[in-house]
């Protein structure tokens, strides 16, 4: 039987844990492949790639959770952390205001179903 998205996704978390990179990649990856719209998943690759020093990698994975997802608030969040990382400096500012704004429109939404 084909292991669930959600256990896979579980699975390339442990390996991550572990510091088995390269496997915890092809798992993440697997996740994305059969559910292009696990957005978790995203960030996990990301953040593997990260651990690796690969900052390169970890940009161009949250780069493809936005054209999933435009309003992806973690990948504008992360995406902050991997530029600062890199000595950009306006690019990580800019995607920081991004994850800003989506957060202020998440939050204008709840406000308006307590009313």
């Amino acid at each position: 039987m084909e292991e669930s998205v959600e256990d896979l996704y579980v699975r390339a978390l442990d390996l991550t844990l572990e510091k088995s990179y390269a496997e915890a990649v092809a798992a993440f990856e697997k996740v994305i492949e059969r559910d292009p719209k696990y957005m978790d998943a995203y960030h996990g690759l990301a953040m593997t790639w990260m651990q690796m020093g690969n900052l390169d990698q970890a940009i161009a994975v949250e780069q493809r959770a936005l054209v999933v997802n435009p309003d992806e608030q973690m990948s504008f969040s992360n995406l902050s952390v991997f530029y600062r990382k890199e000595g950009m400096v306006k690019e990580a500012e800019a995607a920081k205001g991004q994850a800003t704004v989506l957060q202020w429109r998440r939050e204008a939404k709840e406000k308006k179903k307590e009313i």
